[in-house]
C-alpha cells in the first residue's frame, strides 16, 4: 500500500499492510535539507522541495504544505518578523479592540500575503506525489487566528467582557479559514488539518469552547465534505484534551492529534470511531535517543493495536533542531511492530494468527476458526451459538488453507451481497470455518467487540433519583458508625477486624468508625475514612453499567456503561449458560464480569477521583444466569426446562468470598448483594425494574417493558403482577438487521424523518454512526408506519420526492458520513 491508500484504509476502518506514520514535520524539514528557515515559510517551490525530501528520507506516510499559524493573520494585517532560524510570529497584531474585527475584509487566498505561496506549494506537493501521498493542506482554526489579529491577553477580556462581539469575531475568522480552506481544496488537497492550539483546554474553557470553538469548526469540516466527500478531515489541538468531552463527541473529524499529555488509551476510549494521532512528546526528537523513541512508539502502537484507529505521529509539531536518527526510529517502531507477535494459548496443531491483534494461538486439528479465538482471549460479535444463522462472526482469511464453505455459510455472505455489503471472496464465517494448516485470519472492523467506557447524562438520573427517594426514602444496607458508639448488640467483630482496629490504634487514628452491616447486625470492618461509598451494578447480557453513591445522603456520584465482555460465549443467556457446563468456562466467564467492573471502577477512579477502598456496599442486578455467572454458580439446570434456579431469594456475600482468581477491585470486606430473581428467566434486574417504578405500591394497573438482550415484561399494581420474559436481543442488536449493532459509542440511538424525507438522527458519545442500536430500530419503525413508508407486509413503499428510499433500502446517512 501507498501512504494514501494506509490513511484512508484506517479512516474507513479497512486492515493495512502496516500501521501509518505521519510525522508533523513542518520548519524541521528545512534544516535537514541544509535550506534557510525563513525560505522555507515564504517560497512555495522551497517547501516542497523540503517535504518531498524529507519523505523520500524517512519513508512517512504524509506531505504538509504548512508554512506556521501566521499566515492568516498577516494576510489580515498582523506584522510577522522571521527570525534567523526559527518560526515567524506575530509582533504587531492588525487589531487593538475586537470590535476592529466587523471593518475587516475577507483576503483574496490568490493575492493575500503569503497565501498565494501556499497555494503554489499545494499544488507543486500534488503533482510530485502522484498519487502516492496525501497532501495535507493547513489552516487556522478560528481561536488562534483572533487571538494572532487581535492579541490573546485582549482577546480573552473579549471573550469575559464582550462575548456577543467576540462571536462575531469568531464568525469572519470562520470565514477567513473557509475562503482559504477551499482555495486549498481547489488546488488538489487531498486532506485539511485545522490548526487551533489557543482552543486548548489549557487556554479556553469546556464552556467556551463549545460557545465559541465547536460550531466554527463543525462548519469548516462541513464545507470541505462538501466540496469534495473524500476530503480528510484533520483537527489539531494542544494540551490535556481529554478533560473537554466535546472535542471528541462534538466536532467528529477523520483524525484528531493527540500530545504527549493525553493518554492513548483514554483517547481511543473516547474518540471512537475517529482516528488518533499522536503522541511522542516533541523534546524527546531532541533529547532522547532513538532507542526511546522506539521503546514509546512501540508502547503507542501496542496500545492502539485492537483498535487501529491510530497513526503514529510526533503529537505536535517535531522541533527544528530534532535529530534525524529520531525521526527515523518511528519508522523502525512500524518495523519492528509488523513484525511482532504475541502467544496464547498453545493446544494443539493448527497454528492461528489473528490480525489486527498480532495474536498467534494453536488448537487442535478439527476445531474450528472461533475456538482460536476465543482462546487467544479476543471478542467478536457470535450470536448465533455457531449454527452459523446470525451470519455475524466474520473473518477474512488472508493466508492458508481453511474448510470449504458449507450450504448455510454460503446463503449468510449471498444474503450480505444482496444487501449491498462488501464480501469479499476470502470473508469467512469463523464458528464454521476449520483451518486446514497454518492460517492468518483478520477480523474487521464491525465485528470486534469493543471495550469502551461510555458516560451517561445526569439530568435524568438525578430527576430519577428524587422520585425513588419520595417513594422510599434512603435506607442503605451498610452504615457508617463512630466506633465508640456502635451498637453494643453486634455480633463479635471478626478476627480480621480486631487486628484492622490494632493496626489503626498503634498508628495513632483519632477517629475511627465502624462500617455496619445492618441487615445482620455486624461490623464488617473498621476504617479511618468519614465518607463511604456504594456500587450498584446492572450486568446486561450485552452491555454492564455502574452507578458509584455516596452512601451518607444517597447522592449519585457517576455512571458509567461498557460491554459485558461475555459475548465471546455467545449472545445469549442459553449459550452462556450451556458454555458454563465446563468448569474452566464457567470460570472465564466469571472473572470476565469481575474484570468488566474492575474496568469501569478504574474509570471511575480516574475521572472521578473515585477511591475503590472507600466501596462498602455493592448492589448487583441481572437475569438469573448472569447472577448464576457472577458468584461463579453453575447455571445448567436454567438452560432446560423448566428453568429452575440455584439461588433461593436475596444473597449476599462480602467481596473477599467470591470466587475466581480475580478480586473484585472494591473493599475486600464489601457487602456484595444480588436482588432475588422471580423465576425462569425473569430476574432480579426486572425485580429492580418494579421497585424503581414503585408500580407494585399503584393501585392502576402499569405494564412495565424492559427491551434487553433478555427482555421481561410486567403487568399490574398493587394486588398482582404477572410477568414474562423473551429473547429480545436478536430483534434489537442486530442478529438479523444488516446496519445494526448493540448500544455503543457511534450507534445511532434516536432518530426521526422528516417530511422532506431527510433523516435526522443521535448517536451514542456523538460523532459519526457507525449503525442502529434498539432505540433508534424502535424510532424508526415508528416513523415508517407514521410517513405510510412501508407496507402491512413490511416492504417499502417508494414515494415521489423521498430519493433515498427504494424498494429495498431506505437510506439513513450516506456511506461518507459514516
Amino acid at each position: 500500500m501507498n501512504g494514501l491508500e494506509r490513511v484512508r484504509a484506517v479512516i474507513r476502518g479497512q486492515p493495512t499492510d502496516r500501521p501509518p506514520v505521519i510525522p508533523e514535520l513542518f520548519g524541521v524539514t528545512a534544516v535537514l535539507a541544509g535550506v534557510p528557515v525563513r525560505s522555507y515559510f515564504t517560497d512555495a517551490e522551497v517547501l516542497a522541495r523540503c517535504q518531498l525530501d524529507a519523505r523520500a528520507r524517512f519513508g512517512h506516510d504524509a506531505l504538509f504544505a504548512m508554512a506556521d499559524l501566521c499566515v492568516e493573520a498577516e494576510a489580515l494585517g498582523s506584522r510577522i518578523t522571521f527570525p534567523e532560524g526559527n518560526y515567524p510570529h506575530v509582533t504587531t497584531p492588525a487589531l487593538d479592540a475586537v470590535e476592529g474585527f466587523a471593518r475587516l475584509s475577507l483576503p483574496d487566498p490568490h493575492k493575500a500575503g503569503r497565501m498565494p505561496e501556499l497555494l503554489r506549494a499545494t499544488r507543486l506537493l500534488v503533482k510530485e506525489a502522484r498519487g502516492e501521498a496525501p497532501v495535507f493542506a493547513c489552516v487556522t482554526g478560528p481561536i488562534t487566528l483572533a487571538a494572532r489579529t487581535l492579541d490573546i491577553e485582549k482577546m480573552l477580556y473579549a471573550i469575559v467582557d464582550t462575548p456577543e462581539t467576540f462571536a462575531v469575531a469568531v464568525d469572519f475568522c470562520r470565514k477567513v479559514a473557509e475562503r482559504f480552506m477551499l482555495s486549498l481544496l481547489e488546488a488538489g488537497a487531498d486532506g485539511i488539518m485545522i490548526f487551533d492550539p489557543i482552543a486548548s483546554p489549557a487556554v479556553l474553557p469546556e464552556r467556551i469552547f463549545a460557545r465559541f470553538e465547536e460550531g466554527a469548526v463543525r462548519s469548516l469540516f462541513a464545507a470541505a465534505k462538501a466540496f469534495n466527500r473524500e476530503t480528510i478531515t484533520w483537527y489539531s489541538v494542544a494540551g490535556p484534551i481529554h478533560t473537554n468531552q466535546s472535542l471528541f463527541t462534538e466536532l467528529a473529524p477523520d483524525i484528531l492529534t493527540i500530545d504527549y499529555m493525553v493518554p492513548l488509551d483514554q483517547a481511543l476510549e473516547r474518540a471512537y470511531p475517529v482516528v488518533i494521532n499522536g503522541n511522542i512528546k516533541p523534546n524527546l526528537f531532541i533529547d532522547g535517543t532513538p532507542e526511546e523513541i522506539r521503546e514509546e512508539a512501540a508502547r503507542l502502537l501496542a496500545t492502539a493495536r485492537t483498535s487501529e484507529r491510530f497513526i503514529l505521529g510526533s503529537g505536535c509539531e517535531v522541533p527544528l533542531n530534532a535529530t534525524e536518527a529520531n525521526i527515523h526510529a518511528l519508522m523502525e517502531a512500524v518495523r519492528d511492530e509488523t513484525g511482532s507477535f504475541t502467544r496464547m494459548g498453545d493446544r494443539g496443531a493448527v497454528e492461528v494468527t489473528i490480525l489486527p491483534h498480532r495474536i498467534k494461538t494453536s488448537i487442535p486439528a478439527g476445531g474450528f476458526l472461533l475456538d482460536a479465538i476465543h482462546q487467544a482471549d479476543v471478542s467478536i460479535t457470535s450470536y448465533c451459538n455457531r449454527s452459523g444463522s446470525c451470519g455475524r462472526c466474520t473473518a477474512l482469511v488472508l493466508d492458508g488453507a481453511v474448510s470449504p464453505p458449507e450450504e448455510i455459510e454460503k446463503h449468510q455472505l449471498a444474503t450480505r451481497r444482496r444487501h449491498g455489503l462488501e464480501v469479499t471472496k476470502e470473508e469467512r464465517l469463523t464458528c464454521l470455518t476449520r483451518p486446514v494448516g497454518p492460517v492468518t485470519i483478520y477480523l474487521p472492523q464491525e465485528n470486534r467487540v469493543r471495550r469502551q467506557y461510555l458516560p451517561f447524562d445526569r439530568v435524568g438520573l438525578d430527576r430519577s433519583m428524587e422520585r425513588l427517594f419520595a417513594l422510599y426514602g434512603f435506607d442503605p444496607l451498610v452504615s457508617l458508625a463512630p466506633l465508640d458508639k456502635a451498637s453494643p448488640g453486634v455480633s463479635p467483630p471478626p478476627e480480621r477486624v480486631a487486628r484492622r482496629l490494632e493496626r489503626f490504634r498503634q498508628q495513632g487514628a483519632e477517629r475511627l468508625y465502624a462500617v455496619m452491616n445492618r441487615l445482620d447486625d455486624v461490623i464488617l470492618d473498621v476504617t479511618d475514612t468519614p465518607h463511604i461509598l456504594g456500587l450498584c451494578v446492572d450486568i446486561g447480557t450485552t452491555s454492564l453499567t455502574g452507578y458509584v453513591v455516596d452512601l451518607a445522603n444517597g447522592e449519585i456520584k457517576c455512571v458509567g456503561m461498557l460491554e459485558n465482555m461475555q459475548m465471546s460465549w455467545g449472545a445469549d443467556v442459553i449459550s452462556r449458560a450451556d458454555a458454563a457446563r465446563d468448569p474452566e468456562t464457567l470460570r472465564r466467564l466469571q472473572e470476565s464480569l469481575i474484570e468488566g467492573i474492575n474496568r469501569l471502577l478504574k474509570t471511575f477512579r480516574r475521572d472521578h477521583d473515585i477511591e475503590e477502598r472507600q466501596i462498602y456496599a455493592m448492589t448487583v442486578v441481572g437475569n438469573p444466569v448472569i447472577i448464576h455467572l457472577f458468584f461463579g454458580l453453575n447455571p445448567g439446570r436454567l438452560a432446560q426446562a423448566p428453568f429452575t434456579s440455584s439461588i433461593a431469594g436475596r444473597l449476599s456475600v462480602t467481596a473477599d468470598s467470591l470466587g475466581g482468581d480475580i478480586s473484585l477491585g472494591v473493599n475486600r470486606r464489601c457487602l456484595v448483594t444480588a436482588l432475588p430473581s422471580v423465576q425462569g428467566f425473569v430476574g432480579a434486574d426486572t425485580v429492580a425494574g418494579v421497585l424503581a417504578t414503585g408500580m407494585g405500591e399503584d393501585e392502576r394497573p402499569s405494564l412495565l417493558l424492559d427491551i434487553g438482550t433478555n427482555g421481561e415484561m410486567v403487568l399490574g399494581g398493587r394486588d398482582r403482577l404477572v410477568c414474562a420474559s423473551v429473547a429480545s436481543g436478536p430483534v434489537f442488536e442486530g442478529a438479523h438487521l444488516q446496519c445494526a449493532v448493540g448500544y455503543q459509542r457511534g450507534g445511532i440511538t434516536s432518530l426521526a424523518i422528516g417530511d422532506d424525507g431527510n433523516v435526522n438522527y443521535t448517536t451514542a458519545g456523538g460523532g459519526a454512526p457507525i449503525g442502529l442500536c434498539g432505540s433508534s430500530i424502535i424510532d424508526l419503525i415508528a416513523e415508517l408506519i407514521r410517513h405510510r413508508l412501508v407496507d402491512a407486509r413490511g416492504h417499502f413503499l417508494p414515494r415521489n420526492g423521498w430519493p433515498h428510499l427504494t424498494e429495498k433500502h431506505l437510506v439513513i446517512t450516506e456511506r461518507e458520513n459514516t
